[in-house]
Parts: C-alpha cells; sequence; structure tokens
C-alpha cells in the first residue's frame, strides 16, 4: 500500500501561503472552536481545504499525531472523510474529547441526568 504525502515537496514549493494558515483567529468564529482557545491551534478553513485538496487524488484517511484540540479530525469529520489522531497531553486530551462530542443529543443527556437523579 502507498501513502501519499498530504503536502508533497513539489506543491509547496511554488505556493504562497495562505493568510491565517497558522492561526487559530478563524477558528474563533466557529462555534466548536471558539469556547477553548488552543495556543497551539490552527485555522481549521486551512486544514479542510487541504484535505479536500488531496481527496482530488481519491479516497482518504487522516491521521493526526499531534492531535492538540481536534482541529484535524473536525475538519476532516466536517467533510466526511475517516481520522484518527493521538494527544499526548492529558487536559488538551480533554478538550479534544469534548470537541470531538459536538454532535451528541443534548435531549438524550437530559432524559439519562433526570432518569438517574429522580428515579
Amino acid at each position: 500500500m502507498f501513502q501519499t504525502l498530504l503536502f508533497p515537496l513539489d506543491k509547496i514549493q511554488n505556493k504562497k501561503p495562505i493568510k491565517g494558515t497558522t492561526t487559530f483567529g478563524n477558528n474563533m468564529l466557529l462555534p466548536v472552536h471558539r469556547w477553548f482557545r488552543y495556543s497551539a491551534g490552527f485555522s481549521a478553513q486551512w486544514v479542510e481545504s487541504e484535505i479536500k485538496n488531496a481527496l482530488k487524488d481519491g479516497p482518504i484517511r487522516v491521521f493526526d499525531p499531534f492531535a492538540g484540540s481536534a482541529t484535524t479530525l473536525l475538519a476532516a469529520e466536517s467533510i466526511g472523510v475517516e481520522s484518527r489522531g493521538l494527544e499526548a497531553h492529558p487536559f488538551i486530551y480533554r478538550v479534544a474529547r469534548a470537541k470531538l462530542a459536538w454532535r451528541s443529543d443534548p435531549g438524550a443527556y437530559l432524559k439519562r441526568v433526570f432518569r438517574d437523579c429522580c428515579t
């Protein structure tokens, strides 16, 4: 099995940097990201655009060995790409887990709370 690079050197050398690629600032407009500002974060829109570019060559999976607060994992999920990530820092791992739970159903949560406390 051959693994292609997400950022092939021949494509990077002739590109100008996209404004805001290395800043979390753009994410402050996105509900799932704005509640916790991660200093090592970067633009979710930029990650989405890079994943979409990689998809032009066929189906992909994303692995983020330094998942941080899950920006890459959420970007992949938002466009239907399978992804996995690792995060070694216990607190940041918990932040990522919370952000990845964005799709949780609040109604189911409330039913569970009231069932457990009031029965």
